[in-house]
């Protein structure tokens, strides 16, 4: 039943970074040239070199490395919600990493795990729900950063102590616990 939660929470977090860095960055601190997905790149740097380091593991290292991933993350999240309001830009970075890092280190793992687990003609469909449980994440993500965000008062009218505030309680929301 827990299977499905790393395909969940992988998605629903690269849409607060997605989301909330750039809006807040570009309505907070002016920085015009910083889009989206320049927001993103630590992360999927994270991701990719980890992915690849911890492609080759002995299935012993497995669980570990799952476990190791979600403490990753929960240092990547918690470092977000305490740089993202006030810190400078290129102090997101590390934590961004982690995040990035924590996904790519797992979610092989996870997806291998979810298709064992599966009986015979099950396989098929457990793979095959991977990425449909991946974009239900992505629509997930989306709408919880902007049910909080709004929320918690972000806006185009929304003062510096309130993007502050919106900044750490958005981040700490999605605190994988």
């Amino acid at each position: 039943a827990a299977a499905p939660l790393p395909l969940l929470r992988q998605p629903a977090s690269s849409m607060l970074t997605r989301e909330f860095c750039a809006a807040q960055l570009l309505r907070d601190r002016g920085q015009i040239q910083l889009t989206e997905d320049e927001t993103n790149v630590d992360e999927i740097v994270g991701w990719t070199v980890a992915a690849i380091a911890f492609s080759g593991a002995s299935i012993f290292w497995h669980s570990w490395l799952i476990r190791l991933a979600a403490a990753l993350l929960l240092i990547g999240v918690s470092g977000l919600a305490v740089v993202m309001p006030q810190g400078p830009v290129w102090a997101l970075t590390p934590f961004l990493v982690c995040v990035g890092g924590g996904f790519g280190m797992c979610f092989g793992y996870v997806t291998q795990r979810i298709v064992a687990g599966a009986e015979g003609d099950d396989r098929a469909r457990a793979s095959s729900a991977i990425p449909t449980t991946q974009m239900i994440g992505y629509a997930l993500g989306a709408s919880a950063v902007g049910f909080i965000a709004n929320g918690l008062g972000f806006s185009e009218t929304a003062t510096r102590a309130e993007l502050e505030t919106v900044g750490f309680w958005l981040f700490a929301a999605f605190l994988p616990v």
